[in-house]
Parts: structure tokens; C-alpha cells; sequence
């Protein structure tokens, strides 16, 4: 992931569309939160509100990247990593990407957000991530953003999930 990162977008981006990682219709938060609204309880929809409230300026933040500016800058990023994507080449050893419909463009945080709760709430092994950010060289496990991104992608979930019960 960490060389996927270091790959310039705009090289892709001359042959492959790339969106922004929040442009997906799953992170519409206020579309979804607003079809859901008559499924939920008064108290069930405030709480969903109230995070979604305070997380919003990190999606935000997340939604603001570009390819130009060093300081603001994303990276191309893979947009699902956990381990059932990843496969190992028999030969070489070497890790193999799989599952890359949700290529985009986004803060590295993105990725890192992906694998911070896979061990609670996926339940995946506990030492998932910090072999992932040990690998990767950074360890974004107390970094706002991507922490702010895993929380978000679970409430991705959970709306997605409710949605598609209903």
C-alpha cells in the first residue's frame, strides 16, 4: 500500500478515471441519514446526527484533497485493504492488491482508516494494523483524521446496512 501511495495520481489519472474516495454514494451521510430518518427512533437518529455532526469536518477534510497542492495532497489509494483482499504470490512471496473497484483518490489516512477497527469490529486478529503500519513505515493509529475516517466508514456501514434490512 505504501507503493501505491507514492504512485503519482496524475499518472493514472491520464488513463483511468479517479474519483475521490467520498465521492461513492455510500458517504452521502445527509442523503442517507435524511431517506433513513422515519426508520429510526427520536433518540436513534439524534446519536447518528450527533456524529455524523462532529465528524463531518473531517470528511470535509477528507473531500478537499487534490492532486496539486503538496501540503493537501492525496495519494492514490486502494479504498478497501483488510487481509481478504490481499493475496500472496506463491513464487516470490510477495503481497498481490486484490478487489480494486473502489480506486480513488484520497488522504493516505484512508487506507490506514480501513484496517484501524478490523480487529473490533470485524473481527479480525488484533495485530492487523499495527503490521499493516509497520510494514507501511507510519503508524496512523492516534492520527484525527484516520481515526475520524474509520469511524465514519463504520457509520458508512451501519446506514448501509440498515438500508438494505429495510
Amino acid at each position: 500500500v505504501r507503493r501505491l501511495h507514492d504512485i503519482d495520481p496524475n499518472d493514472i489519472a491520464k488513463f483511468y478515471p479517479l474519483p475521490k474516495a467520498t465521492s461513492f454514494p455510500w458517504w452521502n451521510f445527509d442523503q442517507l441519514l435524511d431517506e433513513l430518518r422515519p426508520t429510526f427512533t427520536d433518540n436513534d437518529h439524534a446519536v447518528l446526527m450527533k456524529r455524523w455532526q462532529a465528524l463531518r469536518p473531517y470528511f470535509v477534510a477528507a473531500q478537499n484533497i487534490n492532486l496539486e497542492s503538496s501540503a493537501n495532497r492525496s495519494v492514490l489509494c486502494h479504498g478497501d485493504i483488510h487481509p481478504g483482499n490481499v493475496i500472496i504470490n506463491r513464487t516470490t512471496g510477495r503481497p498481490i492488491l486484490l478487489d480494486w473497484d473502489l480506486l480513488s483518490v484520497a488522504p493516505r489516512e484512508w487506507d490506514h482508516a480501513a484496517l484501524l477497527t478490523w480487529a473490533s469490529r470485524w473481527g479480525g486478529q488484533a495485530s492487523t494494523y499495527s503490521d499493516f503500519a509497520q510494514g507501511y513505515g507510519l503508524d496512523f493509529s492516534t492520527n484525527d483524521l484516520a481515526t475520524a475516517l474509520a469511524e465514519l466508514r463504520l457509520l458508512s456501514a451501519t446506514l448501509m446496512r440498515w438500508r438494505a434490512s429495510l
